[in-house]
């Protein structure tokens, strides 16, 4: 991977070019642009440093080369960075009133063009609690997926019975997590193509693609109430409508049970040992899925949420195949487990 400066002086990423392009002396001038960015003093973090450094920090982290933070070179040598999160208000006051609980609306954007997942921060006293509601009202688990533009997301504020004083300042911040991924997952009509239903039934995974353990957060709404489910890993053979199950082969990847109202919140650590996919499963690289289903990534790993009464642990298997109850993958992914790479 390069960087390429271009007009209006924006940092970039390009892949199998040695050069940027326009540069018409290549190489030559690309080092003097080098040498110009290194020569440069930003004020970031409270310390005057180089622009390059910025930028090394920046491709280092993997948060240019993910798009979460635009970096623009200016006439006068400055970086501007860009946060892709906010939080509004990021800061409130609740009123005093010993025992008592109150609620925030807050609005969360995401400037960005794909899902970011991110912690929400909390600055506030020891003899308060805060936790918050997705849109749906459903526990957020860390982290969580924030999707591009704007969400509503609730605080929800406890304070201790035996409080005195005056009123409390709470401060809350979105901070993105690094090496982490989102993964939607949604219900789909198998009389349709298998096209997406676009009601309130789905579920929202973040996981990290690379560890020696599986650790994912699941945030689910619209599902069955008082019903346990299974986040599964489905592994097909090559014979994927005749030969069903996802025991190729697959794994049990965590259980949790809904609420009264149908949420899922659950969240946890596994060590799967094994790669994601992992071989026979027929999707390491038999069915172009950016052809088949439109997905971002053409061959990887299926991950479903299926009711648990349909799923045999020991078997690695769903043995009810009931698919209207399920939520499937929109893309696939992928796992690497470092304890055997």
């Amino acid at each position: 991977m390069c960087v390429k400066v271009v007009a209006p002086a924006r940092l970039e990423t390009c892949k199998g070019n040695t050069r940027p392009n326009g540069l018409k002396d290549g190489v030559t001038k690309w080092r003097k642009k080098i040498v110009n960015i290194k020569e440069k003093k930003i004020n970031a973090f409270g310390r005057s440093i180089s622009a390059i450094a910025v930028v090394l920090m920046l491709l280092t982290t993997g948060i240019a080369g993910a798009a979460l933070v635009s970096v623009y070179f200016t006439t006068a040598g400055t970086v501007n960075v860009s946060a892709p999160l906010s939080v509004s208000p990021t800061t409130y006051e609740v009123p005093l009133v010993a025992g008592n609980t109150h609620e925030v609306t807050l609005e969360v954007t995401n400037s960005a063009d794909v899902a970011i997942p991110a912690n929400l921060v909390t600055v506030a006293s020891d003899d308060i609690s805060v936790t918050y509601l997705d849109a749906n009202r459903v526990p957020i688990v860390h982290p969580v997926a924030i999707m591009p533009g704007t969400t509503t997301i609730y605080a929800h504020i406890e304070l201790r019975p035996d409080l005195t004083g005056d009123d409390y300042v709470i401060t809350t911040t979105a901070v993105p997590v690094a090496n982490r991924k989102a993964l939607i997952l949604e219900n789909k009509d198998p009389a349709d193509a298998w096209n997406i239903i676009d009601d309130n039934r789905v579920a929202t995974l973040i996981y990290n693609p690379r560890g020696n353990n599986f650790n994912y957060a699941l945030i689910g709404s619209g599902l069955e109430p008082n019903t346990e489910y299974s986040l599964i890993y489905y592994a097909d053979k090559a014979e994927r409508f005749t030969y069903w199950g996802g025991d190729n082969p697959g794994a049990l990847i965590g259980i949790g049970t809904t609420t009264t109202n149908g949420n899922l919140a659950m969240d946890g650590s596994i060590n799967l040992n094994m790669n994601l996919p992992c071989p026979p499963d027929a999707n390491i690289d038999g069915v172009d899925y950016t052809i088949e289903d439109g997905y971002s990534n053409a061959h990887g790993a299926k991950l479903w949420l299926v009711p648990s009464s349909d799923y045999n642990e020991g078997e690695k298997r769903v043995t009810v195949y009931n698919p209207t109850d399920y939520l499937f993958e929109t893309d696939l992914i992928s796992y690497t487990d470092t304890n055997i790479n």
